[in-house]
């Protein structure tokens, strides 16, 4: 259920009067679940004019497909949520349109823990994060290892995770984003660490095979 303050990764359906209808489907709010079985499928509103200095004669032109991280601005149950791409002060703040990439959809749990994972552990190496906060308060215990496997291979990829239960993988080398974004998948529910760095292992192997960096 869309909640006021969270930050969801959502798809654009298409055009609406002075805004986008978008698509807030998420995943299974248990760990494991993956791609199948979603259990938080929602649509929203974004006006054309919230995002940082949009005006009606400059402002982002968005396609249905495109996939933009959001914040939910209002909520409330039976009528459709509101979203924003600025904070309360007007700034983007890693909010709006994000690039050419990958959308998938995993738990709740686990798009959560990527979300407090991603500043602490894939900035250090390759991996970075559109976001550099969390709308959860996952403890270091609680956050999914997987991120942090995946930095040390030097993976170049950009995460950006939806309380939603989606996460967007980008990035400039194509199979490095696919690879990065079928760990991500897989390692739903993983909270071994060894069983997260042989996951990781893994998208390497699949990018060498795919002639891509290593």
């Amino acid at each position: 259920t869309p909640t006021a303050g969270d930050t969801v990764v959502g798809v654009i359906v298409d055009r609406r009067g002075d805004g986008y209808s978008v698509d807030l489907r998420g995943g299974t709010t248990g760990g494991g679940g993956g791609s199948g079985g979603n259990s938080g499928e929602a649509s929203a509103s974004l006006p054309a004019l919230a995002f940082e200095g949009a005006t009606r004669r400059s402002r982002p032109s968005l396609r249905a497909g495109d996939a933009v991280y959001c914040r939910i601005a209002a909520a409330q149950r039976h009528v459709e949520a509101e979203l924003t791409c600025v904070d309360e002060a007007g700034r983007a703040g890693g909010l709006g349109p994000l690039g050419p990439g990958i959308v998938v959809e995993v738990s709740t749990a686990h798009a959560r823990a990527l979300l407090a994972a991603t500043s602490a552990a894939a900035t250090k190496k390759g991996a970075t994060s559109s976001s550099s906060s969390s709308t959860s308060s996952s403890s270091s215990t609680s956050v999914s290892p997987i991120v942090a496997a995946l930095a040390a291979t030097g993976l170049a990829f950009e995460v950006a995770g939806g309380s939603n239960g989606r996460v967007w993988v980008g990035g400039r080398d194509p199979p490095a984003v696919a690879a990065a974004a079928r760990a991500l998948e897989r390692s739903d529910g993983v909270v071994d660490a060894g069983e997260a760095r042989q996951i990781a292992k893994g998208a390497v192997e699949a990018v060498r095979a795919a002639g891509g960096a290593s």
